[in-house]
């Protein structure tokens, strides 16, 4: 299994050269796909390697921020750039880019689901804010549960899942 990772993140690496001299007119679909890769390789390596964990989320910020440094419009690199700025711990600048991606995009599910997260995030850094983001996570939470209902992309029991955590989350210090 590790040499079939080592051999696909080595075709990626190569898939990721290419791309990134593309011309400004092409379409960036491909080129966000890639960023979203190395970030899902990044969070696979959190528990087990560290240094690669870090290594592929630096390429998905590289690849983001190489997009929106000629479409800084794209909502799917605005998210995933904030995805990288959450992992990072900078996650007002994060959820600026969720934000922002849902201003262009309002439909998308995923931004809305990110944007919760960070929410969340803030409401343990930010004690003195906790309610304030706790409302705000929960605005977020719940335009997600209503977008999801036309995102094929989601999992049917998607919905339930954030009701659940949802509940769970305004239940706390109550």
């Amino acid at each position: 299994m590790d040499r079939e990772l080592q051999a696909a993140e080595l075709a990626l690496k190569k898939a990721t050269e290419l791309t990134l001299s593309i011309p400004p007119n092409a379409d960036f679909k491909t080129l966000v796909r890639i960023g979203y890769v190395y970030k899902s390789l990044g969070q696979i390596y959190e528990g087990r390697d560290p240094s690669m964990s870090e290594t592929n989320w630096r390429e998905a910020g590289r690849v983001f921020e190489k997009v929106l440094a000629i479409e800084d419009e794209n909502p799917d690199a605005l998210n995933g750039m904030g995805n990288v700025l959450h992992h990072k711990g900078r996650l007002e600048e994060a959820l600026g880019k969720h934000e922002a991606a849902l201003a262009i995009a309002p439909n998308y599910t995923a931004a809305a689901n990110d944007a919760a997260l960070v929410c969340e995030g803030l409401m343990s850094q930010e004690a003195s804010r906790e309610e304030m983001w706790k409302d705000k996570a929960k605005e977020y939470w719940e335009r997600a549960i209503e977008l999801s209902r036309d995102d094929p992309q989601l999992p049917a029991d998607y919905a339930s899942r954030v009701r659940n955590h949802l509940q769970s989350l305004l239940s706390k210090n109550q």
